[in-house]
Protein backbone atom coordinates (compact mmCIF):
# COMPACT_ATOMS: atom_id res chain seq x y z
CA UNK A 1 0.00 0.00 0.00
CA UNK A 2 1.64 2.93 -0.88
CA UNK A 3 3.96 1.93 -3.64
CA UNK A 4 2.26 3.66 -6.09
CA UNK A 5 2.94 7.04 -5.02
CA UNK A 6 6.34 6.00 -3.41
CA UNK A 7 4.71 6.59 -0.16
CA UNK A 8 8.03 6.61 2.19
CA UNK A 9 7.01 5.36 5.27
CA UNK A 10 5.92 1.53 6.08
CA UNK A 11 2.39 0.51 5.20
CA UNK A 12 0.08 1.22 8.66
CA UNK A 13 -3.50 -0.94 8.26
CA UNK A 14 -4.67 1.06 11.26
CA UNK A 15 -3.31 4.63 9.22
CA UNK A 16 -4.00 6.54 5.86
CA UNK A 17 -1.55 6.05 3.24
CA UNK A 18 0.25 9.53 2.76
CA UNK A 19 -2.00 11.32 0.13
CA UNK A 20 -0.54 14.45 0.28
CA UNK A 21 3.10 13.31 -0.95
CA UNK A 22 1.14 13.57 -4.40
CA UNK A 23 1.48 17.22 -3.93
CA UNK A 24 5.48 16.36 -5.04
CA UNK A 25 6.68 15.83 -8.58
CA UNK A 26 8.47 12.62 -7.64
CA UNK A 27 6.01 11.13 -6.57
CA UNK A 28 3.76 12.04 -9.45
CA UNK A 29 6.03 10.77 -11.03
CA UNK A 30 6.29 7.70 -10.00
CA UNK A 31 2.48 7.54 -10.14
CA UNK A 32 2.63 8.11 -13.57
CA UNK A 33 5.27 5.36 -14.10
CA UNK A 34 3.40 2.78 -12.36
CA UNK A 35 0.72 4.06 -14.04
CA UNK A 36 2.00 4.00 -17.75
CA UNK A 37 3.65 0.41 -16.72
CA UNK A 38 -0.07 -1.19 -15.81
CA UNK A 39 -1.20 0.16 -19.02
CA UNK A 40 2.58 -0.97 -21.45
CA UNK A 41 1.66 -4.68 -19.96
CA UNK A 42 -2.08 -5.26 -20.13
CA UNK A 43 -1.99 -4.02 -23.72
CA UNK A 44 1.29 -5.95 -24.65
CA UNK A 45 1.06 -9.60 -25.42
CA UNK A 46 4.47 -10.25 -25.23
CA UNK A 47 4.32 -8.99 -22.01
CA UNK A 48 1.51 -10.93 -21.17
CA UNK A 49 1.02 -13.45 -22.76
CA UNK A 50 3.18 -16.21 -20.88
CA UNK A 51 2.59 -14.35 -17.59
CA UNK A 52 2.99 -17.88 -15.57
CA UNK A 53 5.24 -19.59 -17.70
CA UNK A 54 8.78 -19.66 -18.45
CA UNK A 55 8.31 -20.41 -22.18
CA UNK A 56 7.91 -16.20 -23.01
CA UNK A 57 11.08 -15.16 -20.88
CA UNK A 58 14.50 -15.46 -22.40
CA UNK A 59 17.56 -13.93 -20.89
CA UNK A 60 19.92 -12.22 -23.27
CA UNK A 61 22.49 -10.51 -20.67
CA UNK A 62 22.51 -11.52 -17.23
CA UNK A 63 26.29 -11.73 -17.35
CA UNK A 64 27.58 -7.89 -16.98
CA UNK A 65 27.89 -7.94 -13.73
CA UNK A 66 30.86 -5.26 -14.68
CA UNK A 67 28.67 -2.90 -16.07
CA UNK A 68 25.52 -3.68 -13.75
CA UNK A 69 23.34 -4.37 -16.58
CA UNK A 70 20.80 -7.48 -17.25
CA UNK A 71 18.51 -7.63 -20.45
CA UNK A 72 15.43 -9.96 -21.35
CA UNK A 73 13.54 -10.52 -23.98
CA UNK A 74 9.85 -11.35 -23.58
CA UNK A 75 7.59 -12.54 -26.47
CA UNK A 76 4.42 -13.68 -27.84
CA UNK A 77 2.97 -17.04 -28.57
CA UNK A 78 3.68 -16.40 -32.20
CA UNK A 79 7.48 -15.01 -31.68
CA UNK A 80 6.46 -12.29 -33.86
CA UNK A 81 6.05 -9.66 -30.89
CA UNK A 82 9.28 -8.73 -28.92
CA UNK A 83 10.14 -7.08 -25.85
CA UNK A 84 13.53 -5.82 -24.76
CA UNK A 85 13.58 -5.22 -21.29
CA UNK A 86 17.04 -3.16 -20.43
CA UNK A 87 17.76 -2.64 -16.66
CA UNK A 88 20.68 -0.50 -15.97
CA UNK A 89 21.57 -0.89 -12.19
CA UNK A 90 24.97 2.01 -11.87
CA UNK A 91 24.86 5.04 -11.12
CA UNK A 92 26.25 6.35 -14.78
CA UNK A 93 24.58 5.91 -17.56
CA UNK A 94 25.98 3.27 -20.55
CA UNK A 95 25.61 5.39 -23.94
CA UNK A 96 25.95 3.39 -26.90
CA UNK A 97 25.68 -0.38 -25.19
CA UNK A 98 25.16 -3.73 -27.63
CA UNK A 99 21.83 -5.54 -26.49
CA UNK A 100 21.94 -9.08 -28.52
CA UNK A 101 18.92 -9.89 -30.22
CA UNK A 102 17.45 -13.18 -31.76
CA UNK A 103 17.09 -11.32 -35.86
CA UNK A 104 16.21 -8.91 -37.98
CA UNK A 105 14.26 -5.74 -37.11
CA UNK A 106 13.28 -2.54 -36.17
CA UNK A 107 12.82 -1.45 -32.55
CA UNK A 108 10.88 1.46 -30.71
CA UNK A 109 11.45 2.59 -27.28
CA UNK A 110 8.39 2.39 -25.60
CA UNK A 111 9.09 3.00 -22.01
CA UNK A 112 11.87 4.86 -19.94
CA UNK A 113 11.65 5.02 -15.98
CA UNK A 114 14.60 7.97 -17.02
CA UNK A 115 12.13 10.30 -18.73
CA UNK A 116 11.56 13.78 -17.49
CA UNK A 117 7.67 13.35 -16.76
CA UNK A 118 8.17 10.70 -14.47
CA UNK A 119 11.20 12.36 -12.54
CA UNK A 120 14.06 11.42 -14.30
CA UNK A 121 17.16 13.44 -15.93
CA UNK A 122 15.68 12.67 -19.79
CA UNK A 123 17.86 10.31 -20.96
CA UNK A 124 16.07 8.23 -23.58
CA UNK A 125 15.89 6.32 -26.94
CA UNK A 126 12.87 7.85 -28.42
CA UNK A 127 14.92 11.25 -30.23
CA UNK A 128 16.34 8.31 -32.48
CA UNK A 129 13.27 7.10 -33.61
CA UNK A 130 13.67 3.14 -35.05
CA UNK A 131 16.63 1.34 -34.02
CA UNK A 132 17.31 -1.20 -36.41
CA UNK A 133 19.20 -4.34 -35.16
CA UNK A 134 22.20 -5.10 -37.62
CA UNK A 135 23.93 -8.21 -38.45
CA UNK A 136 26.28 -7.82 -35.53
CA UNK A 137 26.52 -11.08 -33.42
CA UNK A 138 26.16 -10.57 -29.67
CA UNK A 139 25.92 -12.66 -26.64
CA UNK A 140 24.53 -15.26 -28.16
CA UNK A 141 22.53 -13.60 -30.67
CA UNK A 142 22.82 -13.32 -34.44
CA UNK A 143 21.71 -9.45 -34.41
CA UNK A 144 21.70 -6.63 -32.01
CA UNK A 145 20.75 -2.94 -31.37
CA UNK A 146 22.81 -0.12 -29.88
CA UNK A 147 21.10 1.58 -27.49
CA UNK A 148 21.59 4.20 -24.72
CA UNK A 149 20.55 3.15 -21.28
CA UNK A 150 20.19 6.01 -18.69
CA UNK A 151 21.36 5.21 -15.04
CA UNK A 152 19.28 3.42 -12.20
CA UNK A 153 16.67 2.99 -14.77
CA UNK A 154 14.95 0.80 -16.94
CA UNK A 155 14.07 0.90 -20.73
CA UNK A 156 11.76 -1.42 -22.87
CA UNK A 157 11.17 -1.86 -26.51
CA UNK A 158 9.11 -3.25 -28.71
CA UNK A 159 9.78 -5.01 -32.56
CA UNK A 160 7.53 -2.91 -34.81
CA UNK A 161 8.19 -4.66 -38.09
CA UNK A 162 10.12 -7.53 -39.59
CA UNK A 163 13.35 -6.58 -41.32
CA UNK A 164 13.87 -8.74 -44.27
CA UNK A 165 17.88 -9.94 -43.87
CA UNK A 166 20.28 -8.21 -46.31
Amino acid sequence: MGNEFAQEREWDCDGMLDWELLRLPEHRGMQKLLRDLNILYCSTESLYGHEFSQEGFEWLDCHDAAQSVVVYLRHNTDKDQLAVVALNFAAVGRLGYRIGVPGPGVYKEVLSSDARCYGGSGLTNVTRGDILAVSVFHMGQTYSLVVDLPPLAGIVLLSCQPRSVD
